[in-house]
């Protein structure tokens, strides 16, 4: 989608914000929706005192037998999820700094003429 607008917008010699849609979506409501494509069941994040962030890196060393049945059964490229080339901690980092609100506007994007949008499973 990305690509798409701002070959539309150099086309008329323009420049703004890109985005999926013109409203912005919260994770509240992709999170389900990315869940569900994935066959498993969200939930909310969990009340203690981790602000609702899990450390992944803990979760990922404590089911890496699971992952590794995965890469077997699925043929993945083996050793990815706990190689020593993996910076330890860049997925609490992702999800920590990360995470924030789509804080610009799509209008000018839009009266453009350019008319596609994408909701969550689209995009």
């Amino acid at each position: 989608m990305i690509a798409r607008q701002t070959l539309h917008l150099s086309l008329k010699g323009e420049g703004s914000n890109v985005a999926d849609a013109k409203t912005p979506e919260t994770w509240s409501s992709k999170w389900p929706q990315l869940c569900a494509w994935f066959g498993v069941r969200s939930a909310p994040p969990p009340s203690d005192d981790s602000g609702g962030l899990r450390e992944v890196r803990k979760y990922v060393n404590e089911h890496i037998d699971v992952w590794k049945c995965m890469e077997e059964k699925y043929g993945l490229k083996k050793g990815v999820a706990d190689s020593d080339l993996t910076f330890q901690g860049f997925e609490y980092f992702l999800l920590t700094q990360s995470d924030f609100d789509r804080q610009y506007d799509m209008t000018k994007m839009y009266a453009t003429g350019f008319e596609e949008e994408r909701d969550v499973m689209g995009a």
